[in-house]
Protein backbone atom coordinates (compact mmCIF):
# COMPACT_ATOMS: atom_id res chain seq x y z
CA UNK A 1 0.00 0.00 0.00
CA UNK A 2 0.99 2.98 -1.38
CA UNK A 3 0.72 6.62 0.69
CA UNK A 4 1.04 10.15 -0.60
CA UNK A 5 4.26 11.35 -2.13
CA UNK A 6 6.84 11.89 0.38
CA UNK A 7 7.13 16.38 0.52
CA UNK A 8 9.39 18.60 1.56
CA UNK A 9 8.85 22.18 2.56
CA UNK A 10 11.95 24.46 1.94
CA UNK A 11 11.34 28.30 3.36
CA UNK A 12 14.28 30.28 3.07
CA UNK A 13 15.10 34.12 1.95
CA UNK A 14 17.93 33.11 -0.04
CA UNK A 15 16.98 32.02 -3.41
CA UNK A 16 20.43 30.45 -4.05
CA UNK A 17 19.76 27.90 -0.99
CA UNK A 18 16.37 27.34 -1.87
CA UNK A 19 17.35 26.24 -5.18
CA UNK A 20 20.23 23.94 -3.52
CA UNK A 21 18.09 22.61 -1.58
CA UNK A 22 15.46 21.77 -4.37
CA UNK A 23 17.77 20.46 -6.82
CA UNK A 24 19.71 17.98 -3.91
CA UNK A 25 16.25 16.64 -3.21
CA UNK A 26 14.92 16.33 -6.37
CA UNK A 27 18.19 13.97 -7.06
CA UNK A 28 16.92 11.48 -4.58
CA UNK A 29 13.32 11.72 -5.91
CA UNK A 30 11.79 13.91 -3.50
CA UNK A 31 9.15 16.50 -4.49
CA UNK A 32 10.42 19.96 -2.48
CA UNK A 33 8.20 22.80 -2.38
CA UNK A 34 10.56 25.92 -2.09
CA UNK A 35 8.96 28.84 -0.23
CA UNK A 36 10.96 32.33 0.18
CA UNK A 37 8.82 32.88 3.49
CA UNK A 38 6.50 30.83 5.18
CA UNK A 39 2.69 32.14 3.62
CA UNK A 40 0.89 29.33 3.76
CA UNK A 41 -0.85 28.63 7.49
CA UNK A 42 -0.85 25.21 8.80
CA UNK A 43 -3.54 24.15 8.12
CA UNK A 44 -3.12 24.42 4.20
CA UNK A 45 0.34 22.36 4.42
CA UNK A 46 0.80 18.56 3.93
CA UNK A 47 0.50 16.38 6.62
CA UNK A 48 3.42 14.70 7.45
CA UNK A 49 5.70 16.81 5.07
CA UNK A 50 9.63 17.63 6.32
CA UNK A 51 10.45 21.18 6.66
CA UNK A 52 13.56 22.57 6.17
CA UNK A 53 13.38 26.48 7.56
CA UNK A 54 15.97 29.46 7.70
CA UNK A 55 16.96 29.33 11.33
CA UNK A 56 17.42 33.34 10.64
CA UNK A 57 14.14 34.20 9.61
CA UNK A 58 13.12 37.29 11.15
CA UNK A 59 10.45 37.12 14.32
CA UNK A 60 10.34 33.08 13.58
CA UNK A 61 10.74 29.93 15.23
CA UNK A 62 9.90 26.36 14.52
CA UNK A 63 6.88 26.14 16.93
CA UNK A 64 5.18 29.10 15.11
CA UNK A 65 4.80 27.33 11.95
CA UNK A 66 2.99 24.25 13.47
CA UNK A 67 -0.69 23.93 14.15
CA UNK A 68 -1.36 24.58 17.85
CA UNK A 69 -2.19 20.93 18.34
CA UNK A 70 1.24 19.83 16.62
CA UNK A 71 2.84 22.60 18.85
CA UNK A 72 1.31 21.07 22.44
CA UNK A 73 2.00 17.70 21.22
CA UNK A 74 6.00 18.38 20.64
CA UNK A 75 5.54 20.72 24.50
CA UNK A 76 4.26 17.63 25.88
CA UNK A 77 6.68 14.95 24.43
CA UNK A 78 9.75 17.57 25.81
CA UNK A 79 7.84 17.76 29.07
CA UNK A 80 7.77 14.13 29.20
CA UNK A 81 11.89 13.98 28.70
CA UNK A 82 12.22 15.38 32.10
CA UNK A 83 13.02 13.55 34.90
CA UNK A 84 11.23 13.76 38.50
CA UNK A 85 13.45 16.05 39.65
CA UNK A 86 13.89 18.47 36.99
CA UNK A 87 9.58 18.68 36.83
CA UNK A 88 10.18 19.84 40.70
CA UNK A 89 12.85 22.24 39.74
CA UNK A 90 10.59 23.32 36.54
CA UNK A 91 7.86 23.97 38.60
CA UNK A 92 9.79 26.14 40.98
CA UNK A 93 11.64 28.18 38.44
CA UNK A 94 8.91 29.22 36.34
CA UNK A 95 6.66 30.17 39.64
CA UNK A 96 9.80 32.33 40.22
CA UNK A 97 11.36 30.93 43.12
CA UNK A 98 15.34 31.52 42.97
CA UNK A 99 18.07 28.55 42.92
CA UNK A 100 18.86 28.99 46.35
CA UNK A 101 14.99 28.98 47.53
CA UNK A 102 14.61 25.86 45.30
CA UNK A 103 17.56 24.57 46.78
CA UNK A 104 16.45 24.65 50.09
CA UNK A 105 12.72 23.75 49.02
CA UNK A 106 13.83 20.26 47.47
CA UNK A 107 16.97 19.29 50.23
CA UNK A 108 19.50 20.05 47.78
CA UNK A 109 22.66 22.23 47.24
CA UNK A 110 22.28 25.21 44.94
CA UNK A 111 24.64 23.53 42.10
CA UNK A 112 22.76 20.58 41.97
CA UNK A 113 19.61 23.03 41.31
CA UNK A 114 21.64 25.22 38.42
CA UNK A 115 22.48 22.28 37.12
CA UNK A 116 18.78 20.61 36.86
CA UNK A 117 17.69 23.86 35.36
CA UNK A 118 20.07 23.87 32.91
CA UNK A 119 18.84 20.18 32.16
CA UNK A 120 15.37 21.47 31.83
CA UNK A 121 16.09 23.98 29.37
CA UNK A 122 18.00 22.35 27.38
CA UNK A 123 15.32 19.51 27.17
CA UNK A 124 12.55 21.79 26.79
CA UNK A 125 14.86 23.27 24.06
CA UNK A 126 14.86 27.09 25.26
CA UNK A 127 17.12 30.18 25.85
CA UNK A 128 15.26 32.01 28.28
CA UNK A 129 13.31 32.15 31.62
CA UNK A 130 10.21 34.07 29.90
CA UNK A 131 10.48 30.60 27.38
CA UNK A 132 10.17 28.25 29.86
CA UNK A 133 7.39 30.16 31.83
CA UNK A 134 4.87 30.62 28.39
CA UNK A 135 5.65 26.90 27.74
CA UNK A 136 4.43 25.88 31.18
CA UNK A 137 1.59 28.15 30.97
CA UNK A 138 0.77 26.30 27.56
CA UNK A 139 1.04 23.11 29.43
CA UNK A 140 -1.32 23.91 32.28
CA UNK A 141 -3.81 25.08 30.21
CA UNK A 142 -4.21 22.65 28.13
CA UNK A 143 -4.88 20.27 31.45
Amino acid sequence: MSGPEPIVLIVDQDPAVRDALSALLRSIALHAQPFPLPQASSEDRPSGACLILDVRLPALDGLGLRSPADELGVIRKRYQSLTGREHQVMDLVTRGLLNKQIATELGVSEITVKVHRRHVMLKMQVASLAELVRIDEKLAAAG
